[in-house]
């Protein structure tokens, strides 16, 4: 099925039922250019835009979702498989399902947290957040919000505000609680790029390649690759193709993401506000035939990441112009490897007969490989 762009201005139409005709021509100027661009294209899926007040709108099943609800008091149904929602004006509420999801709520919203991977964000004041899912990462930039829990959600990390309160169960069920002060300034500086290391054009065929900071360990991060810069509300983008370099040639089974996001072990995304104003998405990567099997076996270990059409994407749900910048983790031991099983492909382990390499299990519980390989 093609990817498709609903837009419902003032009255609405098939995405909004009942919205009042109190539509500003700057929103529908705004509700027209995200259309335009149309940013649930690049997941695969469909971009739905309401800027009527009270509208209702519905995720499509089953399929990637790229939700903006401009008005005040709309009501936001995700579909069942990942959504991005955007409901940044006054007293939005968001259901979600058991898919992946990334939102941004503003003032006044209630966002009832999805059975699946969620990052939510609440930018304004008096918000309320329901967590469901333990692989959840809450985000309070507003004030005088609340966060409750379901006993589900053991486990997931909460980023609050002094003047916010949270729940009695999410205590009982042990989620993480920090102070929202803790997400800034843990990304790394943007790399202007260093043209004379990095190689390729960023395509499946030829990624990015960089060498290591220091290829004489065993395991090494890999950081020369330059950041990206997405410069308005709504720009969106492939992510480029990156891949190991042939002296450390396998992402290393470590997990450096946060809840809600889709990339596996050895990849991380810093950007210039968090992890936060641009939401990107990477769901499949490239592999090779892992040396220690007959390639009949048709076991492979993980060697990147892929771009285009379904493999991955980013979008800025900021305002202003931000960057984002890709690191990969690799090694040259295949045992600190990512296995990816062809008869299981989305799920990623350490490699067969390498018992000691469970040591490097991913930090997080919810960072294990959820993509399909290519094999190059």
């Amino acid at each position: 099925m093609a990817a498709c762009v609903l837009l419902a201005l003032a009255l609405g139409g098939a995405a909004a039922v009942g919205a009042q005709a109190s539509t500003s021509p700057g929103q529908i100027a705004l509700a027209e250019r995200l259309a335009a661009e149309d940013p649930g294209a690049v997941l695969g899926g469909d971009t739905i835009v309401a800027t009527g007040n009270g509208a209702f709108l519905f995720g499509v099943p089953d399929r990637p979702n790229v939700i903006f609800a401009l008005g005040r008091n709309e009501v936001v149904f995700g579909g069942q498989g990942r959504n991005e929602i955007i409901a940044l004006a006054a007293n939005a509420t968001v259901y979600l399902g058991r898919g992946s999801n990334y939102v941004w709520a503003g003032t006044g919203a209630t966002v009832f947290g999805g059975a699946g991977r969620n990052l939510l964000i609440d930018t304004g004041a008096r918000s309320t957040v329901f967590v469901r899912s333990t692989a959840t990462q809450v985000v309070m930039y507003g004030r005088h919000g609340r966060v409750l829990c379901s006993h589900g959600a053991r486990g997931a990390l909460l980023y609050i505000s002094a003047t916010d309160l949270v729940g009695r169960t999410c205590r009982a069920v042990h989620t993480r609680v920090l102070p929202v002060s803790r997400v800034h300034g843990a990304s790394p500086s943007p790399r202007v790029g260093a043209p004379n290391i990095v190689t390729g054009d960023g395509s499946n065929d030829n990624p990015y390649v960089a060498p290591c900071d220091d290829s004489s360990k065993l395991d090494c991060v890999v950081s020369a690759f330059p950041s990206r810069t997405l410069d308005r509300f709504g720009a969106n983008e492939y992510v480029p193709a990156y891949r190991c370099p042939s002296d450390h040639p396998y992402l290393l089974f470590d997990g450096f993401a946060p809840y809600g996001s889709t990339w596996g072990p050895g990849v991380q995304v810093g950007e210039d506000w968090g992890d936060y104003p641009i939401g990107v998405s990477i769901t499949h990567d490239s592999a090779v035939a892992d040396p220690g099997y007959p390639p009949s076996s048709g076991d492979v270990l993980a060697t990147g990441t892929l771009t285009g059409f379904p493999n991955s994407s980013a979008t800025n749900w900021n305002g202003k112009s931000h960057w984002y910048q890709v690191k990969l983790y690799c090694t040259s031991d295949r045992c600190h490897g990512v296995s990816e099983v062809s008869d299981d492909p989305n799920i990623g382990l350490p490699p067969n007969n390498c018992l000691p390499a469970l040591r490097h299990a991913p930090k997080r519980t919810n960072t294990r490989l959820t993509t399909r390989s290519r094999l190059l």
